[in-house]
């Protein structure tokens, strides 16, 4: 007894892709139903501006801090206390101006 090999043709092949055929069939004939276009929701109110060319002027408002080019530290030489601040902040200093002056008394000879 010859024992006869299945071919594509045969019904043991083809009946799981027909299947899957006629379900792929079915589901795109329900999903064209023309009752489903009257039921939408009305379109939404849109707004709608005109595009158009103009100058715009270009600004950055940004937050930074700033340094000069020549910063020089301030160190006193002798301890003592303030009696006055003889520039003002943020101001051009020249080479030998009066920053401070310091109270004198305990640098006085006493006699």
């Amino acid at each position: 007894m010859s024992r006869q090999l299945p071919t594509l043709t045969g019904s043991v092949f083809l009946r799981p892709f027909l299947s899957i055929a006629v379900a792929v069939l079915a589901t795109g004939l329900v999903g064209c139903d023309s009752a489903d276009e009257a039921n939408k929701a009305p379109a939404l109110p849109v707004k709608v501006i005109e595009v158009g060319a103009d100058d715009v002027q270009l600004f950055l408002e940004m937050v930074g801090t700033t340094m000069g080019t020549q910063d020089v530290p301030i160190r006193a030489r002798v301890e003592g206390f303030l009696e006055s601040v003889d520039f003002a902040e943020g101001s051009f200093i020249k080479k030998g101006s009066l920053l401070y002056t310091i109270d004198d008394d305990p640098f006085m000879a006493k006699g």
